[in-house]
């Protein structure tokens, strides 16, 4: 039995059993997953077990460290000056789209 502060049938402030709540069952159905190739290593994984077995900790920990270390000898093409004459070319054609956050509507 669970109480609860409450009040009882005369209007008293005291303990009162708590009423229980209708248990309701329900029915999960998981359909399976359509086979897909992971953005993360490439691999095709084919259901629900390929997924957990994707999804392991160990795995991903390891891919993440390749990809660390292969981000680390990347290096940019062109020089400094050249990057930012893009970066200002680029940012000028999306201004001119219309695409911006501060056009009035």
């Amino acid at each position: 039995m669970r109480y609860i502060w409450g009040e009882n049938e005369q209007g008293k402030k005291t303990w009162v059993e708590k009423p229980r709540k209708e248990t309701r069952r329900f029915h999960h159905i998981h359909v399976d997953i359509d086979t897909f190739v992971s953005p993360v290593d490439s691999s095709v994984v084919n259901g629900r077990a390929d997924l957990r077995e994707h999804n392991k900790l160990d795995s991903l920990k390891e891919q993440g460290q390749r990809e660390l270390s292969r981000a680390a000898n990347i290096r940019p093409a062109g020089t400094r000056r050249e990057r930012i004459a893009l970066i200002r070319d680029e940012f000028e054609r999306h201004q001119s789209s219309g695409n911006n956050r501060d056009r009035e509507r």
